[in-house]
């Protein structure tokens, strides 16, 4: 399942659904970029979650920029408006 999602908050919905233990494979995906923006990377990054829900063992999932975040290990720099793993 593929679930697009704000970044500001994205870390908490998977934090939410990872304990859940839902026994599925959930990847939460969306942009820094607004979407109808020039120079969005919302078509990457959904492409990415696309293909990465179909390779990756059940879990939750947050998919930016080319990298695959588990639910317990994600976080959003503020400072730098990226994300990393914890």
């Amino acid at each position: 399942m593929v679930l697009t999602h704000g970044t500001f908050t994205i870390e908490d919905t998977a934090k939410y659904i990872g304990k859940l233990n839902l026994k599925k494979t959930i990847v939460l995906v969306g942009s820094f970029v607004l979407g109808t923006s020039i120079g969005t990377d919302a078509p990457f990054n959904l492409g990415y979650a696309i293909c990465s829900v179909q390779i990756l063992k059940p879990g939750v999932y947050v998919a930016m920029n080319g990298t695959i975040f588990h639910w317990k290990n994600v976080t959003k720099n503020l400072e730098t408006n990226k994300f990393e793993q914890r």
